[in-house]
Order: structure tokens, then sequence, then C-alpha cells
């Protein structure tokens, strides 16, 4: 399913790329972590599971042992559906992030500067505008055009491959 991407979104995505980075690291090692943990009890039950076979098949016991294991083996499931659950959910927020990253990339000169200065490098509005080589006119022109063209690339059907290759060919409308 495709996904279209507001301004607002594109400043936010180029905002928060380092935070996101540094925090899906830490997310993507505590779901494996306990994916493994699961995994690990749950072949633990298995095992449990062929030891109760030779066991006498009639006594209640064995019915409420059996019973228990297969309880254990719903949640496993289920812990493990919300876990993959999350990985993807992770997995489409780092294709997002790396789109915008694409698309911000294929940027070039003044538009590719204020976009750097303000948003990825979060420096204030008058510093960027004061280091700027024209009106406040202009730069807002300027900028409003960069965040312009990276939500439209971004919301375009080119692959980022493709929207690479058009800035390095200066083949920048899409």
């Amino acid at each position: 399913m495709r996904r279209e991407i507001t301004i607002k979104e594109v400043i936010f995505r180029l905002q928060t790329y380092e935070q996101f980075s540094a925090e899906e690291t830490v997310k993507y090692q505590e779901l494996k972590e306990k994916w493994e943990k699961v995994n690990a009890e749950y072949h633990t039950n298995l095992y449990a599971r062929a030891n109760l076979q030779d066991t006498n098949k009639g006594t209640p016991e064995r019915r409420d042992l059996f019973h228990t294991i297969e309880l254990h083996e719903e949640l496993f499931a289920e812990i493990l559906r919300d876990i993959n659950y999350e990985l993807q959910r992770l997995y489409n927020e780092r294709q997002i992030y790396k789109r915008i990253r694409c698309c911000y990339s294929s940027l070039v000169g003044k538009e590719r500067e204020i976009i750097l200065n303000r948003y990825i490098k979060s420096k204030p509005y008058k510093e960027v505008l004061s280091d700027f080589k024209g009106s406040q006119r202009t730069f807002e022109r300027v900028r409003n055009s960069a965040l312009e063209k990276i939500r439209d690339r971004f919301n375009s059907f080119a692959s980022d491959a493709e929207i690479v290759k058009s800035s390095e060919k200066g083949d920048v409308d899409l």
C-alpha cells in the first residue's frame, strides 16, 4: 500500500532521523532478545510435551499438564505474533526514513544547504537565514521549494534508485 506524506511529516522525519536511528537499534535488540527467550521457552515446552508421551494416558494429571502446555504454546504464539508485528512496524518506519533521506540527498545547491542546516543540523531559523545570501522572501521560496520536492519525490512512484539517478543526471523533476 502506497502512502502519501505531508510537508509537516517531511520536516518531522528530517528532524528526528538521528533519534530514530538510535532508538531503532535499541528496540531491534530488545525484540531480538525477547524473541530468542520466547523461542527457547517454546522449545522447552515441546520437550515437556514429548516427555509426557510416555506417561499413563488416562490420568487427570497428564490431561492437566497437556492443557497447561497447550495454553503456554498459545501464549508463545501470541507473543511471537506481537514481536513479528513490531518488527514489521519498525521496518516500515525505517523505509520511510530511508526514502526521506534519499529524497533529501537528491537536492542540490541552496535547497540542500538550507534543509541540512535548518532541519538536519537543527540550526535556528535566524542563523540559517543570516547564512543565506539573499532576502528572507527568497530564502522562504527556496526552503519551501526544497520541502515540496522532497514530498513530491517521496510520493512519486519512482524507486529510491531512480530518485538518486535523476538527481545525478540533473533531471530533477520526476
